[in-house]
């Protein structure tokens, strides 16, 4: 697995963040460059943190499973881009039956609070802890990965509450859809490339 396969993986994860970091930018109302930049840090964060614990996980098993690792990163890329495609088309569907931007139901808190940030930090970077298994069986370098995932993530989220902000809504769920078929290619590269 390339370098840019893990830019394009570290794309890819932080975009489930940056629609909920955009709807965040709709709530504060307000340009706010601290909070939008403690939102990006608890993402950044979290985005970083959960493959180092699929990753731990991984090396436990690695060696049962060594032989597997394409099809294992397969399934699993898989099924998160094939999840975060029916969450973007769930997500629109409801908007066109209410005819409205219905972020309240999308971002139930307003991501002022510290108890607010941590449960979407953890909502959103679920999915990242599924791709440390993955650095684990390909023996990729646990350190830059998640360096460049938490830096990505964090970029990435600290522009998506400006956007919220200025845009409205339209970005939140064009991201999730655009992440869906990233994952979903990457399955394949996984499964047919080299």
């Amino acid at each position: 697995m390339s370098s840019l396969t893990i830019f394009i993986i570290a794309v890819a994860l932080s975009l489930d963040a940056f629609a909920v970091s955009i709807s965040c930018g709709l709530k504060l109302k307000h340009l706010n460059y601290k909070k939008y930049f403690k939102i990006a840090l608890f993402f950044g964060a979290f985005q970083a943190l959960m493959p180092i614990l699929g990753w731990s996980l991984g090396h436990l098993i690695k060696n049962f499973f060594i032989n597997y690792a394409n099809i294992i990163a397969f399934v699993i890329f898989l099924i998160l881009g094939t999840k975060t495609l029916i969450q973007s088309i769930k997500i629109d569907s409801k908007k066109n039956e209410n005819n409205q931007c219905s972020s309240e139901s999308e971002t139930p808190c307003t991501c002022n609070n510290l108890r607010c940030l941590l449960s979407l930090s953890v909502a959103t970077s679920i999915d990242a802890f599924l791709i440390g298994p993955i650095l684990a069986l390909y023996d990729l370098n646990i350190l830059i990965s998640v360096l460049v995932i938490g830096v990505v993530t964090f970029l990435i989220c600290f522009c998506g509450p400006l956007l919220g902000n200025r845009l409205g809504n339209v970005f939140g769920k064009k991201a999730e859809l655009v992440a869906g078929i990233i994952l979903i290619a990457i399955a394949f590269k996984t499964l047919f490339g080299k």
